[in-house]
């Protein structure tokens, strides 16, 4: 799809680890052509002896030409069982 005569591609999806830690997090940005960025992370213990890790994170920008804007809106949640 991408690059110089390419037909294939490989896609190595790694996810974030759950740690045993209290975190909390949240994170901001922004930039140029209406580019914006909120993200917010939680991660605990659990009362099962495992931990639960919840992020979520939103984008927003208006394109650097026509019709390159986008909204993007991911969440994502991973619970560790011990």
């Amino acid at each position: 799809l991408y690059g110089r005569g390419a037909i294939a591609g490989t896609l190595n999806y790694l996810t974030r680890e759950v740690g045993d830690t209290v975190e909390a997090r949240v994170e901001t940005g922004i930039g140029s052509h209406g580019w914006r960025r909120l993200g917010a992370l939680a991660q605990t213990p659990t009362i099962d002896g495992g931990a639960l890790l919840l992020a979520v994170e939103a984008q927003s920008g208006d394109g650097w030409r026509d019709r390159t804007g986008r909204e993007e809106v991911n969440a994502f949640a991973k619970h560790r069982a011990d």
